[in-house]
C-alpha cells in the first residue's frame, strides 16, 4: 500500500465500521464534502459529514462493495476515484489529497450517486 492509499483506506474503513473516527483520520480538518444526491447539491464540513456515522456497520454491510479505482499524483497532491456500492445506490467519489508534513490526507471529496445496476 502506498502512503497515498492510507487515508483512502481509513475512509473506506469508516464506511465499513460506521465509526467517524476513521473519517477524521482520513480527512484534513478543513475538508469539504460536496456532491449531488437525488438531484440536489449537498455541501458538508468534515464534522457534519462525521455526524452521518452512527458508530456501527450498516445492516447490509456484508453486501456492500467499495473499491479504489485509480490514483494519480504529482508532487504533494493526488487525485483518487472510488466506487462505493451501497445496496440500491452507487456512489462515485473523487478525492483530492495533499501531503502535509509528510502525511497524506483527503482535502476534499466530490461525489455523485446513481442507481446500482
Amino acid at each position: 500500500m502506498t502512503d497515498i492509499q492510507v487515508p483512502l483506506q481509513a475512509y473506506l474503513r469508516g464506511h465499513s465500521t460506521g465509526d467517524a473516527a476513521w473519517m477524521r483520520e482520513a480527512f484534513l480538518p478543513l475538508a469539504r464534502i460536496v456532491g449531488m444526491r437525488d438531484g440536489k447539491v449537498a455541501s458538508l464540513t468534515l464534522e457534519e459529514f462525521c455526524g452521518l456515522f452512527r458508530g456501527s456497520p450498516a445492516e447490509d454491510e456484508a453486501t456492500r462493495k467499495r473499491t479504489i479505482d485509480s490514483i494519480e499524483s504529482a508532487g504533494n497532491m493526488a487525485f483518487a476515484r472510488l466506487t462505493l456500492v451501497h445496496g440500491p445506490v452507487t456512489f462515485s467519489d473523487w478525492m483530492l489529497l495533499l501531503e502535509v508534513g509528510g502525511v497524506w490526507k483527503i482535502a476534499s471529496k466530490v461525489y455523485t450517486t446513481r442507481p446500482t445496476t
